[in-house]
């Protein structure tokens, strides 16, 4: 069960440098900072994020976003953690690493 009321440690804020820090908060932007956690947090913001979030909440989250764009590697660590489905992780996998774009960062 995702929690409310929640206060953004310093690790989280400094992930978003690119907003004004007392802009944010868990009640109205949990899917801003769970995409950015997601991509591109560091252990503590994710051991944070799982507490926070919930590993159910997380693993629907990433269902209803199709893998979020998310690099390979990284979904495979949320693949494993969540207990996703290798297969849906593999579609996933199949649908970033075929944008031409990111070709370039696989081949």
């Amino acid at each position: 069960m995702i929690r409310t009321k929640v206060k953004l440690p310093s690790h989280v804020l400094d992930l978003f440098w690119e907003y004004p820090r007392h802009s944010l908060s868990w009640e109205k932007d949990a899917d801003l900072i769970v995409r950015k956690i997601l991509e591109s947090g560091g252990w503590d913001s994710i051991k944070w994020l799982l507490v926070t979030a919930g590993r159910s909440y997380l693993r629907n989250w990433l269902i209803q976003h199709q893998g979020a764009g998310l690099d390979p590697k990284r979904l495979r660590f949320w693949q494993e953690v969540l207990r996703l489905s290798p297969q849906l992780v593999d579609r996933w996998i199949a649908t970033v690493t075929s944008n031409p774009w990111e070709q370039r960062r696989y081949q």
